[in-house]
């Protein structure tokens, strides 16, 4: 059962490492405005995390296993395993900060849309004030 611990560990690594490359790509699409190609990145990444959540099913709580059981493995095979996990974590981490970085930028170019859609708004309210007051001088004059 240890060995297919490792095994999940090492798998879960490899997922993680797919995550990183989805978050760099999900990045370039939302900098290049690439909108319509970015729902494909989302599934597979949401795709991705479910696959990381069937390979730790058979444990459970992934941590809470590890605690019970590290202190009881062979060296190598702990060695191996706390390798495999901060590989993980590392690689967890690196996608995060991309996902961060990407969600920033969202948030940037959607406030810019609402100041832009404010401008707007504000301009046509002039406009149409400006409008009824330039047709009432019109009519007077």
């Amino acid at each position: 059962m240890h060995d297919e611990f490792l095994t999940a560990l090492k798998t879960r690594r490899e997922y993680c490492r797919s995550l990183v490359e989805l978050a760099r790509h999900q990045d370039e699409l939302i900098r290049g405005n690439e909108y319509p190609d970015l729902l494909q990145v989302l599934s597979q990444k949401q795709r991705v995390i479910e696959l990381m959540h069937e390979v730790s099913q058979p444990f459970g709580n992934v941590a809470g296993y590890w605690r019970r059981i590290r202190e009881g493995l062979q060296p190598s095979l702990r060695t191996a395993c706390e390798d495999a996990i901060n590989a993980a974590e590392a690689l967890l981490a690196e996608a995060l900060a991309i996902e961060r970085t990407s969600t920033d930028l969202l948030i940037e170019r959607r406030n810019a849309a609402q100041r832009e859609l404010r401008d707007l708004s504000d301009f046509a309210a002039y406009s149409r004030t400006n409008e009824r007051g330039g047709h009432a001088l019109n009519s007077f004059g």
